[in-house]
Formats: structure tokens, C-alpha cells, sequence
């Protein structure tokens, strides 16, 4: 398999929409991807590549789900290593190798450029081009990897006139969309349009999770005090979430840029405590 080498097909499909429903925020594990056609990408040996995913086409499940399935294996490895052009000629095959073609294949390809250097900055042509020439009326996933395209050319403006097409047209906005974008805007250094994102997405109903009040806590261990971060974990704690090792790693560093070391080290000795990774830096 091409996301993973070690899994059988019918355990990728669950595994390659729970990367294609969240990925927004935090870069992919590196294991989401085949490691040794990550490896062959590094060294250019592009022919390899493609004589490896295309061996893989040539016995492939009966069932035409399970076929596209396995391709769009093929479809996010050809992209992930920069080589659109198999990508979208995988994409443009799938019928003719008995396949069907949904969403999934659309999304993993658009997945796959947001996680390539080089191919990001295509992708919201890919999402109009290819959503009309295959008649795929794109999702909420479709749309927060073109959110998130924009956000990581550094251009949160656009990805917010996104947010007004996705709700003119009817489309869940997800916390991870608007998550996207808050942390985008505070890259931007754009604190209050954060913020007033932040409190928009409350007032429309979506309640935020871990991930979106750890981009919160991160803007202010970078920029604020301990006193403010451990404020935002009381909020978080108040909406029955609970911090994660994400958020005490933001606050050690938070009282380390202040001085307060002894105060980083008890949090430091906790995690370790409770099996938790811990990373605490000075800054």
C-alpha cells in the first residue's frame, strides 16, 4: 500500500479518511506515507517510483470501492513525491481500470499537493479544474484542503472568502477549517482578526476543540505571559476539554522565555510522570 506499506487494503480506507478529515492544522505523520517511496522521492529516482505504483495496478481488488481505494494509494504517493502529472493521469484512468471515482480521489490528490513543497500553490486550480471535469461537487474535506492551500501560501484573506462560499452554498464549516485560518491569521500577525474569528465560529454554533485552542495557547506563549496561557487552559478546561501535551509544551516554553524555570521543570517532571512526551524549550 502506498500510504503504508505495512497495512492490507481493507484497513486503509478508514486510515485515509481520517487523515483526509483533520489534516489542516499540523503536518501529516510521516507514516502516512510509504517510506520507501518517500526515500526513492528524496534521490530523484522518479522512474522507480513509477515502475513500483504502477506494477500495483495490475492486480487489483474486484470490487470497484476497493479498487479506487488502492489507487488513490497510488494517486497520493505520485503527488506527495511532486509528480502530478501520474497523479492526475491516475485520476483521469480510474474508470478504465474498473474503478469508481468519488470524492476520495479528488481529496487525496488535493491532500497530497497541500503535503508536497513544490505543488501547494496548485491546488485551488486543481480543486476548480478537476471537481467540473469529473463532475464531483467538492465537501467540507475539499474545501479545508483548500483552505488550507491558501493559508499556507500565506494568504489567510483568501481562505476567508472561502469560509463566505462555504456558507452560501450550504457547506459545513468544521473547527478545523476555521482553525486553519485562525492560525494562519496569527502567522500573519493578525492577533485581532484571529480572535474575531475565533469568537465568529463560537456564535455559529461550532464548538472548538483541543487543536483549535492549542493554536490559542501557542500565539500566547510566543507572545503573552504564563499568567494568559494558563487563563486559555482554564478556559479550555471550562469547556470540558482537556489540555494536551501540545499545551503544557507551549506553556514550559511560555515560562521559559519568562525566566521561570523551576516552574517549566515541575511541568516537565509531570508529563514524564504520566508517559507523556515532553518538549520543553527555551526561546
Amino acid at each position: 500500500m502506498a500510504l503504508a506499506s505495512s497495512r492490507r487494503s481493507g484497513d486503509l480506507l478508514p486510515y485515509l479518511l481520517r487523515h483526509l478529515s483533520t489534516a489542516s492544522l499540523f503536518p501529516v505523520s510521516p507514516h502516512a506515507f510509504d517510506p520507501d517511496i518517500r526515500r526513492m522521492a528524496k534521490s530523484h529516482r522518479f522512474s522507480e517510483i513509477e515502475d513500483l505504483l504502477e506494477s500495483r495496478k495490475i492486480n487489483l481488488p474486484a470490487d470497484a470501492s476497493a479498487r479506487e481505494l488502492q489507487l488513490a494509494s497510488s494517486i497520493v504517493s505520485y503527488a506527495s513525491s511532486g509528480m502530478l502529472h501520474h497523479a492526475l493521469r491516475t485520476l483521469d484512468d480510474l474508470p478504465r481500470l474498473g474503478s469508481t471515482r468519488t470524492l476520495l480521489s479528488l481529496n487525496a490528490l488535493l491532500f497530497a499537493c497541500n503535503h508536497s513543497k513544490t505543488l501547494f500553490r496548485r491546488v485551488p486550480d486543481l480543486f476548480s479544474d478537476l471537481s467540473r471535469r469529473h463532475s464531483l461537487s467538492p465537501d467540507k474535506v475539499s474545501y479545508g484542503i483548500l483552505i488550507k492551500s491558501h493559508c499556507l501560501a500565506r494568504n489567510a484573506s483568501r481562505a476567508l472568502s472561502i469560509l463566505k462560499e462555504m456558507d452560501g452554498k450550504g457547506i459545513e464549516i468544521t473547527a478545523v477549517s476555521y482553525t486553519t485560518i485562525i492560525d494562519s491569521l496569527y502567522k500573519e500577525n493578525k492577533p485581532e482578526e484571529a480572535e474575531r474569528l475565533w469568537n465568529e465560529m463560537r456564535d455559529n454554533g461550532v464548538s472548538p476543540d483541543p487543536a483549535a485552542y492549542n493554536v490559542r495557547i501557542m500565539h500566547r506563549a510566543k507572545n503573552g505571559n504564563p499568567a494568559e496561557v494558563l487563563a486559555l487552559m482554564e478556559e479550555m478546561k471550562s469547556a470540558a476539554l482537556e489540555p494536551d501535551t501540545f499545551t503544557y509544551n507551549y506553556l514550559m516554553t511560555c515560562y521559559c522565555r519568562h525566566g521561570y524555570l523551576d516552574d517549566a521543570k515541575r511541568v516537565y517532571n509531570e508529563l514524564q510522570e504520566k508517559g507523556c512526551q515532553a518538549e520543553c524549550i527555551y526561546s
